[in-house]
Parts: C-alpha cells; structure tokens; sequence
C-alpha cells in the first residue's frame, strides 16, 4: 500500500524518508522538523497523476508525510 501511495521503489523511497528522519532529528539547528519537512516534500511525494492538488488535501498529505518520516524504519523496512 505505502509503495502504491508514494509510487516507485519502496526502499528508494524508504531511504530517502530516513534521510528526511535523519534531517529532522536535527531540528534544534536547521529548522527542519518533520512538520516543516513534510510541508516541502508532501506534495511531491502524493501529487496526482493528472491535475493539481485542492487546498483541503494539502492538511492529510503532510500529516501522512510527517508519519512516513518519522516512522520509516517501521514503514519501510
């Protein structure tokens, strides 16, 4: 289902949200939470195949965003 959500290689897809989990663990000095991180990578990661994305999905994209990031060991090994 998550290889589905994100689209392509799982653990492609899976390193790349570790590597996001790492950067968020270092929040203290850059910033970058795994909220702010999810809000930048969020829609990229779920945009749809033909049209844009409402204002109203923007909320439950980052949400699951934020989850894969923090929990991508759980999700993606």
């Amino acid at each position: 289902m998550c290889v589905n959500a994100v689209g392509g290689d799982a653990n492609a897809n899976g390193d790349a949200n570790c590597v996001r989990q790492q950067v968020s663990l270092e929040s203290i000095v850059n910033k970058m939470s795994a909220s702010n991180l999810a809000c930048v990578f969020g829609v990229n990661l779920l945009w749809p195949p033909k049209g844009t994305v409402s204002l109203s999905a923007l909320a439950p994209i980052n949400v699951f965003t934020e989850i894969l990031i923090e929990h991508c060991h759980a999700v993606f090994r």
